[in-house]
């Protein structure tokens, strides 16, 4: 179901998961996605397993893309496109480093698409991306662009041309 949402200066608190965008355009300003877990038990349950209905997908603040069976005609082959402007996006609980800030799984099809921009010099990510696809070669399809903002990731492979990672590069 493609469609547009746009947010500005919003709160997303959640359990389990803080946002989910499988398809379409999403452009979120100014705003805070939080995700709270304390259970670990689920970080890795998704790993190996396409998604389901509902919210059977990887656990994360903001999950995007969809991750289902190459051949299933009724899955969401949408692209999904994402832009964060000034906005925070953090796990929080006890166990938050159990889970990535960010989640993204890319098919392998153009028709599902997945990219993500994040900008502006007043956002904070606290928490890993986790960047994902089911191509065969290993190489990622998804367009990840970074132009601004806080890690406490390693981001320096998303960084746009024409902008430099300012810091230890290690966080």
């Amino acid at each position: 179901v493609p469609g547009t949402l746009e947010m500005d200066t919003c709160k997303v608190n959640g359990y389990m998961h803080g946002m989910f965008i499988r398809g379409g355009t999403a452009i979120i300003k100014n705003s805070t996605i939080t995700n709270t877990m304390d259970d670990g038990s689920l970080a890795n349950y998704f790993k190996d397993k396409v998604w389901g209905t509902g919210n059977t997908v990887n656990l994360a603040a903001l999950t995007l893309g969809d991750k289902s069976k190459s051949n299933d005609s009724s899955s969401y082959r949408y692209p999904t496109e994402v832009t964060l402007e000034n906005t925070t996006v953090k796990m929080e609980g006890s166990a938050k480093d159990s889970y990535p800030a960010i989640y993204l799984y890319q098919m392998n099809d153009a028709e599902r698409q997945v990219t993500l921009n994040i900008q502006g010099e007043q956002g904070n990510y606290d928490g890993d991306i986790s960047v994902n696809n089911n191509d065969v070669n290993g190489e990622t399809t998804a367009k990840v662009s970074i132009t601004g903002g806080t890690f406490t990731d390693n981001v320096s492979e998303y960084v746009a041309d024409g902008c430099t990672l300012l810091g230890d590069a290690e966080n």
